[in-house]
């Protein structure tokens, strides 16, 4: 849906391996579905201004308590070395999204740009 919002002529293939049975509550899905979107967009719009070719990888597994979101392109990578040097906003929003759900974010420019993700699942803050 993406690519068609964008309207894209480019031929991105997508690799896709999230973990079965992951199940998240909405304190800790909402944050992560916005953190994916984000890094899509983003990776749909900069990564393949050349060739208009490339790979998206997303992986989500979880090992204990702990869950790792590894999301990465093989596009041109980034301008900067580290996620808090960025001047956009998208970027600027992951973080956040990331000190919400009380994750930490590792940024790797060596083959396009990945970005691992760690968090726990927050406790569920009960409603009125």
């Amino acid at each position: 849906n993406i690519l068609t919002i964008y309207n894209s002529p480019r031929e991105i293939r997508f690799n896709i391996k999230i973990e079965e049975n992951i199940e998240l509550n909405l304190d800790t899905t909402i944050p992560c579905s916005l953190i994916i979107n984000e890094l899509l967009t983003n990776s749909i719009k900069h990564a393949f201004p050349d060739d208009n070719k490339g790979n998206i990888n997303i992986k989500w597994e979880q090992k204990g308590e702990e869950y790792i979101l590894d999301f990465a392109d093989d596009g041109i990578g980034l301008p900067y070395d580290e996620l808090e040097k960025s001047p956009h906003l998208g970027l600027k929003l992951v973080q956040g999204l990331v000190d919400q759900i009380d994750g930490t974010i590792k940024l790797n420019r060596k083959h396009g740009t990945q970005y691992t993700i760690k968090f726990r699942e927050l406790e569920y803050k009960k409603r009125i």
